[in-house]
C-alpha cells in the first residue's frame, strides 16, 4: 500500500515534473513550424519521452521486487525520474549552457547535443539507482544523488581545464560537442553501475560506489586529448566523422568498465521476499 510520504512525493514529482515540461516545450511549441522541425529541435522535442522510457524500462525489469508489478510504485518512479533529467538540464545552465538561450533561441546544434547528452546521461544514473531492491523511494533518491552529484564535479573538472562552455555555446563547435557529449553518456553509465544494487545502508551506498572508479581515467583522458587538440588550429581538429570515432570510443570504454566490475551490491534481507 503506498504511504502518505510516498503520495506527498507522487504530487511534489508530478508538480515539479509538469512545470518542467511546461518549461521544456513551451518554447518549442510556439515556435514557427519550420524552426520546429529543425533537426536540433526535433531532438530537443524526443528527448524527454525517450528518456523516460529508458527509466521506465529499467525500473519494470530491474527495479525493487516490490516496485516492478505495482503500477502506482511504477508510476511513482517514472514521474520522479522526470524530475531528475529536467533538473538536470537546469544545472547545466550553471555551466554556461542553456537549453533556452543555446539550444533554442540561438538555435545552437553544439549545446543542443550536450543538453541532449545530458540528460540522457542522467536519466541512466537514476535508472541505476533503481536497480535492485530497497525500503523506499528516499533510497533511490540517495543512490542517485551520489551518481549525479559525481557526474557535475566531472563535469566541472572538464569544463574548467577544457573551456568546454566556450566550444559549445560560444563557438559553437559541432565535433567538441559530440566528443563531450560521449563523454557524458560514458560517465552517465558508469555512475549509473555506481550507484545500482540493493540498499543497505547510506554510508555502503557511499562505499559501494566506488565501483564507478573508472570515470577518473576517463575523465583525466578526455583532459588531456582536449588540451592536446586545443593547441591545433581549429582546421586541424577532428571533424564530426572522427569525433563520432571518440565519443564511440567512449562508450565502449564504459561498457567494459560496467561489464568488467564486480557483481551488483546483494543484501540478503531481501532475498527472501522476493517472489
Amino acid at each position: 500500500m503506498v504511504s502518505g510520504d510516498e503520495v506527498l512525493v507522487l504530487l511534489f514529482s508530478v508538480g515539479v515534473g509538469g512545470a518542467g515540461s511546461l518549461y521544456w516545450y513551451r518554447p518549442i511549441l510556439l515556435s514557427p513550424i519550420v524552426e520546429r522541425v529543425a533537426r536540433e529541435r526535433l531532438a530537443l522535442i524526443a528527448i524527454p519521452p525517450v528518456a523516460l522510457a529508458l527509466i521506465f524500462a529499467v525500473i519494470v525489469t530491474a527495479g525493487s521486487y516490490d516496485v516492478r508489478g505495482d503500477p502506482r510504485y511504477l508510476l511513482l518512479y517514472t514521474v520522479l525520474g522526470a524530475v531528475w533529467i529536467f533538473v538536470a538540464s537546469q544545472i547545466m545552465h550553471g555551466f554556461n549552457i542553456s537549453f533556452r538561450d543555446d539550444a533554442l533561441e540561438r538555435r545552437n546544434p553544439a549545446a543542443a547535443i550536450v543538453v541532449v547528452c545530458a540528460m540522457l546521461a542522467h536519466a541512466a544514473i537514476y535508472a541505476g539507482a533503481n536497480i535492485g531492491d530497497g525500503p523506499g523511494w528516499w533510497c533511490v533518491v540517495a543512490a542517485a544523488l551520489i551518481g549525479s552529484a559525481a557526474w557535475f564535479l566531472m563535469w566541472a573538472l572538464v569544463a574548467a581545464c577544457c573551456s568546454a562552455s566556450e566550444e559549445i555555446a560560444v563557438e559553437r563547435d559541432v565535433p567538441s560537442a559530440i566528443r563531450f557529449g560521449g563523454y557524458m553518456l560514458a560517465m552517465g553509465l558508469i555512475c549509473a553501475r555506481g550507484s545500482a544494487g540493493d540498499w543497505t545502508s547510506l554510508e555502503q551506498t557511499f562505499i559501494e560506489f566506488q565501483a564507478a572508479w573508472p570515470v577518473l581515467p576517463l575523465t583525466l583522458a578526455v583532459i588531456v586529448l582536449e588540451l592536446v587538440l586545443r593547441r591545433r588550429p581549429r582546421d586541424a581538429r577532428p571533424h564530426v566523422t572522427a569525433s563520432i570515432y571518440l565519443a564511440c570510443a567512449y562508450l565502449a570504454v564504459a561498457v567494459i568498465a560496467v561489464q568488467q566490475s564486480e557483481p551488483l551490491p546483494n543484501n540478503p534481507q531481501y532475498d527472501r521476499l522476493v517472489p
